[in-house]
C-alpha cells in the first residue's frame, strides 16, 4: 500500500519546516500539512488549503490522502460538492489496497450516488475491506446478507459478520447482531444475548439500543420487569439522542420515562435538557 515514502520526515519539525517540505514536493509534508489544516492542529483550521495540499498528495500516489480528499468532495468540505470526483479518489486509494477507501466506495456503489449501483462491487469491496479487518465494512457486509442486496439473503451470514465486527468494536453491529438475536433471525432466539449486546451497543453510543432495553424492562421481555430500570435506559437513549441534535426521538424517550413511572423527576430532566428555556 503506497501511503508514505521511502524516507520520512525527520521528527519535532515545526509547522513551517513541514510547509518547506510539502512546497519542496515531499509527499508526506503534503499529507501532514493537509491533516493539520484539515483539523486545526498547530495551524489556523483551513478546509480550501487541506483540501489543496491531500490533493497534491494524492496525485503522488498517496492512498489516504486520495481517500481523505474523496471524503472533502464527496461532502462539500472546503471544496465543490462532487460525488463523481469522490467516487474517483475512493477508486484510486482502494486500488492501493486503502480498506477505508474500499469500504467508501463500496458505500457509494450501495447508494448509487457518484457511481452507478451495483450491491455486487459493493459486496466485492466490502469483503477485501472485512478480511483486512474493517469492522465497518464487516457490518456493512453483514447488512448485504441480511437483506440479500448483492448476495444470495442469508440471516447465518449476516449473523457472521455482525458478530466479526462487533467482536472489532462496532456498536452498530453490536445492535445488528442484538436484533436478530431478540427476534431469532437466524440465530436461536436468545434475550440474554440480546440484551448483552444492547448493552454493549448502548455504550457504544447506539441510543436505539439503550431504548430497546427500556423496553425490555418496562414489559419483563427477556429480563424481569423493572420500572425504575427502564427508566434509566429511556433516560440513558434520551442523553445519546439529545448529544446528536435529535430532539424529537429524545422528547419520545422521556415520553417513555412518563409512561413507565409517571411524575418521575427524570422525565422533566430530560426535557429541560432537551429544551431549556423553551420548556
Amino acid at each position: 500500500m503506497k501511503n508514505e515514502t521511502e524516507s520520512p520526515l525527520p521528527d519535532n519539525l515545526n509547522v513551517e519546516q513541514i510547509r518547506a517540505f510539502a512546497q519542496q514536493g515531499d509527499v508526506n509534508a503534503q499529507f501532514l500539512m493537509a491533516e493539520m489544516l484539515r483539523t486545526g492542529e498547530g495551524v489556523e483550521q483551513d478546509l480550501m488549503e487541506s483540501a489543496r495540499w491531500f490533493r497534491a498528495a494524492a496525485h503522488q500516489g498517496h492512498a489516504w490522502a486520495a481517500n481523505n480528499l474523496a471524503l472533502m468532495l464527496h461532502n462539500g468540505a472546503g471544496v465543490k460538492q462532487d460525488a463523481t470526483e469522490a467516487a474517483e479518489w475512493f477508486k484510486k486509494a482502494a486500488e492501493q489496497g486503502l480498506p477505508e477507501a474500499q469500504s467508501n466506495l463500496a458505500l457509494m456503489h450501495c447508494a448509487g450516488h457518484g457511481a452507478r449501483q451495483d450491491y455486487k462491487e459493493a459486496k466485492r469491496l466490502f469483503k477485501l475491506a472485512a478480511d483486512a479487518g474493517l469492522a465497518e465494512a464487516q457490518n456493512s457486509l453483514g447488512g448485504l446478507y441480511f437483506n440479500g442486496n448483492g448476495v444470495e439473503q442469508s440471516y447465518l451470514e449476516a449473523a457472521r459478520w455482525y458478530e466479526e465486527a462487533a467482536g472489532n468494536g462496532h456498536a452498530g453491529a453490536a445492535y445488528n447482531l442484538a436484533l436478530m438475536f431478540y427476534n431469532g433471525h437466524g440465530v436461536r432466539q436468545d434475550f440474554n444475548r440480546a440484551t448483552s449486546l444492547f448493552e454493549e451497543a448502548a455504550e457504544g453510543g447506539v441510543a436505539e439500543a439503550a431504548y430497546n432495553i427500556g423496553v425490555m424492562y418496562q414489559n419483563g421481555v427477556g429480563v424481569p420487569a423493572n420500572d425504575e430500570r427502564a427508566v434509566e435506559w429511556f433516560y440513558k437513549s434520551g442523553q445519546i439522542y439529545l448529544a446528536h441534535g435529535m430532539r424529537e426521538p429524545a422528547s419520545e424517550a422521556a415520553s417513555a420515562i412518563e409512561s413507565s413511572v409517571a411524575g418521575h423527576p427524570l422525565a422533566q430532566k430530560l426535557l429541560a435538557e432537551i429544551y431549556g428555556d423553551e420548556a
